[in-house]
């Protein structure tokens, strides 16, 4: 289990040095082999919760063998949902960057634009028309404003902003999930505890008057 947690642990902090290093360290596939992998660890930790419910029920101490199990199962979880907020994370700060990158890629297109276009002369009263349509741009006019870097920066300040917002909320509500499960599972065995208990006084109930009448009758 500890070896278990430990791998969840480094392929955790594989994928945030990849996302804090790079936008794009990880690529497109590379995020869907850690998503197929997450699912198939969450499968297995299913199957073994199962298999060691089932164990507890055979030992003395089956409260506490179930405690440790719910244990497990819930850091287990934890663990693999901080590397799929990590992953969820990551991919949507490749897609901002993405999208910064397309700002940019605008904003130096527009301003190289604007550098090429000729300037009309003040002298002449009737300037030529531009070949879209409009009139050319007079000597000392502004030229059409485009993106600056500071824009661009607030813009990604946003971003991450709200990036963030999004994963504590996500941490939060699948804190409360696990907790929820955790406590209908607590339920489900103190109900199972109970009707074994039941059980076996009935049977113990039941034995009784056997032993009774099995019993010799008593010498004159």
């Amino acid at each position: 289990m500890k070896a278990a947690r430990l791998c969840a642990g480094l392929a955790l902090l594989w994928v945030a040095q990849a996302w804090g290093q790079s936008s794009t360290a990880v690529s497109p596939e590379q995020l869907v082999a850690e998503r197929a992998r997450i699912a198939s660890e969450r499968a297995a930790i299913a199957t073994r919760f199962a298999a060691e419910e089932r164990a507890c029920h055979q030992r003395f101490a089956v409260n506490d063998c179930l405690n440790r199990n719910l244990a497990w199962q819930r850091a287990a979880l934890a663990d693999l949902r901080r590397q799929e907020i990590a992953l969820n994370d990551g991919e949507r700060h490749r897609r901002a960057a993405e999208r910064l990158d397309s700002l940019e890629e605008k904003s130096r297109a527009n301003a190289a634009g604007q550098a090429d276009l000729p300037v009309a002369d003040p002298h002449t009263p009737h300037a030529a028309p531009r070949p879209g349509g409009g009139k050319l741009p007079k000597a000392g006019e502004p030229a059409p404003r485009v993106p600056d870097q500071a824009a661009i920066r607030q813009y990604q300040e946003r971003m991450e902003h709200k990036q963030e917002r999004h994963a504590e909320a996500e941490a939060q509500r699948a804190e409360k999930a696990a907790q929820g499960e955790d406590e209908a599972r607590r339920h489900a065995a103190r109900v199972r505890q109970a009707e074994e208990r039941k059980a076996s006084v009935l049977r113990r109930n039941a034995a009784e008057p056997s032993k009774a009448r099995a019993l010799p009758d008593p010498a004159p």
